[in-house]
């Protein structure tokens, strides 16, 4: 994002998280929301298939990982206590203020999310024959 403001770059793609902040003060021009639907904080910004590349969708997202060996017990309390955090009005405002969608899904479904994802962009990868330099 610095090398985009200094203008050393001419395009990124980048979450909404991180750039929101670049693209309100007037330092970025969003072009398009990679996402199936377009953000609520950018209601006039198309949708990358509304801008012509139809069928491409990328959305990021974050999470909390532990050591796989977690004690099942630990986890659950993680779980609930991130849950019960997460479903707090003002928390779910501040994060969705700053872009973010608030899933608040079960170890297991993120654990889906991420091997889906992961299988998603190997096969990108290697139908592409992308390389690492």
């Amino acid at each position: 994002l610095n090398d985009l403001v200094a203008g050393h770059v001419q395009l990124t793609m980048d979450s909404i998280v991180q750039s929101l902040p670049l693209i309100q003060s007037g330092k970025l021009k969003a072009i398009a929301v990679l996402g199936a639907k377009r953000s609520p904080l950018l209601p006039d910004v198309p949708t990358i298939a509304e801008s012509g590349l139809p069928d491409y969708e990328f959305t990021n997202w974050f999470g909390i990982v532990a050591p796989a060996q977690i004690n099942k017990d630990i986890l659950g309390k993680l779980q609930t206590d991130i849950s019960r955090v997460l479903r707090q009005p003002e928390m779910k405002l501040q994060l969705e203020k700053m872009g973010a969608e608030v899933i608040n899904n079960s170890p297991q479904e993120f654990a889906q999310q991420m091997q889906n994802d992961s299988n998603k962009w190997a096969k990108i990868i290697r139908e592409a024959k992308i390389t690492a330099e």
